[in-house]
């Protein structure tokens, strides 16, 4: 029962993983086929996927995945009681034994908790992403391949690519001429472009942290449980 437990939490921490992954991914551009070649020879402009409709969701999905963590844990190993179905099944379904065993396990795991449950992204950026504007607060600063900033945040789509700037001698110049006639260039951000806004820290350090720290909370948790439960039995909370 204890394996089938921790397999919910190490699926959570598998999925984060995944999505810090993709939201790395997501930049990066088309692989080059014979048929993307000829439309760019011919002065198309083609885009690889489109990261604005996905990489703000990402980013809310990898919040709520690693925020779940230590709720998870507690649920399934120490005292939650929370809600009327938690404290239902505490009082009708585990025996006397195994409540002090789980209260044990809360009291040790407490502060550990407290570390994700006090996090910026899980106060800040998680709440506010979850319960008040129901999107992550994030920016990116954007620089086009003409050396332009354009300002990315989950509502202000930018281009997806832009012209050349006119060179101010173009009337007298062949050459200016010549490059203003060229197609438009893809605008390809980078993940250190995007910050937390509130925080004015790197998004991606700070999401990578913030996994790695419920990674640290788990292990953790595994080791107070082995101590605390031993192989005595655990009820799996209700569904």
């Amino acid at each position: 029962m204890h394996d089938e437990l921790w397999a919910g939490i190490d699926l959570r921490l598998r999925n984060a993983r995944k999505t810090l992954d993709d939201m790395r991914k997501v930049f990066q551009p088309a692989q080059p086929t014979h048929w993307r070649v000829v439309q760019e020879s011919a002065g198309a402009t083609v885009g690889g996927p489109d990261w604005q409709q996905s990489f703000y969701q990402m980013v809310a999905r990898l919040l709520a995945e690693v925020r779940a963590v230590p709720w998870i844990i507690e649920a399934s190993f120490g005292e939650d009681r929370k809600n009327a179905v938690m404290s239902a099944w505490w009082a009708n379904d585990l025996l006397p034994d195994e409540q002090q065993r789980r209260k044990a396990f809360s009291a040790q795991f407490k502060m550990h908790r407290a570390a994700v449950d006090t996090h910026p992204l899980t106060s800040e950026a998680r709440d506010v992403a979850e319960h008040r504007r129901g999107l992550p607060e994030i920016e990116g600063r954007v620089i086009g391949p003409f050396g332009n900033v354009h300002i990315a945040t989950p509502t202000r789509r930018i281009l997806d690519a832009e012209s050349r700037p006119l060179e101010p001698n173009i009337a007298t110049d062949p050459g200016a001429q010549w490059a203003a006639t060229l197609p438009a260039q893809p605008i390809r951000p980078k993940p250190e472009q995007f910050t937390i806004t509130r925080a004015k820290k790197s998004l991606f350090t700070e999401c990578e942290a913030y996994l790695a720290l419920a990674e640290q909370v788990a292990t953790t948790a595994r080791a107070i449980s082995r101590s605390v439960h031993g192989a005595n039995n655990l009820t799996s909370p209700p569904s």
